[in-house]
Parts: C-alpha cells; sequence; structure tokens
C-alpha cells in the first residue's frame, strides 16, 4: 500500500480521485495475487501506453525464474530430508520484499532493486546448493555403509560354510 501510495498510480488517485486503484489490477472478489501476468497490455493499457510496464516485466522476469528455481530446488532437498527452513523463510522475506516492487511504476527503482534482490537470491542459492552437497554425500555415505554390510554378509556366510 505504502508502496502504491507513492508510486505515479498512487498520487494521481490522490490528486484527482481518478487512477488506477486496488481493483482495477487486482479485480473485487476474486482477487489476482501479485505475479508477473498482471502486469500485461490489457490492463495497462487502458490507461496509457503498455512500453513503461513492459519495461519493468522484463526487469522483474528474471527475479522471479531466480524465486521459482530456488523454490523448486528447496522442495526437492526437503523431499531428500535436507532441513531447509531457514532458507524457505528467506525465500519468503525476499519474495515477499521483491513483490512490493510491483506497485512503484518507477522504471528506475525497479531496475536498481531487481539487481539488489539477484545478489540476496544469489547468496540463498549458494546455501541451496550446499545443502545439494549435504544430499549427496548422505547418498554416498549410505552406500558407503551399504556395502560394508554386504561384505560382512559375504564374509560371515562363506565362513559359515568353511566351517
Amino acid at each position: 500500500m505504502e508502496n502504491y501510495l507513492e508510486s505515479g498510480h498512487g498520487k494521481a488517485l490522490k490528486a484527482t480521485g481518478r487512477g488506477p486503484n486496488c481493483i482495477l489490477c487486482h479485480g473485487s472478489h476474486n482477487i489476482q495475487k501479485a505475479n508477473l501476468n498482471i502486469i500485461n497490455e490489457k490492463l495497462c493499457g487502458v490507461c496509457h501506453s503498455y512500453e513503461r510496464a513492459k519495461t519493468i516485466k522484463a526487469s522483474l522476469l528474471l527475479t522471479e525464474q531466480r524465486i521459482n528455481a530456488i523454490d523448486k530446488n528447496l522442495k526437492t532437498l526437503k523431499a531428500g530430508l535436507i532441513a531447509t527452513g531457514d532458507e524457505e523463510k528467506t525465500l519468503f522475506a525476499t519474495q515477499a520484499e521483491y513483490r512490493t516492487l510491483f506497485h512503484t511504476v518507477d522504471v528506475n527503482l525497479v531496475k536498481d532493486r531487481t539487481a539488489e534482490f539477484t545478489k540476496k537470491l544469489a547468496a540463498l542459492n549458494e546455501q541451496v546448493q550446499k545443502g545439494f552437497q549435504e544430499m549427496k554425500f548422505r547418498q554416498n555415505f549410505s552406500i558407503f555403509v551399504m556395502l560394508i554390510f554386504i561384505g560382512l554378509g559375504i564374509t560371515v556366510f562363506l565362513l559359515g560354510r568353511s566351517k
């Protein structure tokens, strides 16, 4: 709300009583959640050319893809019984903060902040990769232990046959 009220859209609405409000973009009862699909020529083109919105959407796209990739990797790690609680909280907070950019309508701010989020997501991705390394270590260790037990089983079997 704060970002919206400081944006060109919010200022226009406050000054003239005209301009996009929450319902124009999100609908009234079937509320559209914040995602890149909400930035489109049909909605934005109602009031102005789509070019600025298109630039903002392009800047946001890469960050959204990184968020989705990290989220997918966290689900994979979680399925592999790797603790991901801290990383999930960090991703959630980063995504929530990132999505506030949707309401600024400031191309330069979006570009600048997208670079900041790229750095945050890169650091989070490093943590996720460490999780994959741990998962690989666990798999290799499990195979090693299994081979030891198989070797011991064969040894016991052969010793039992020889007596």
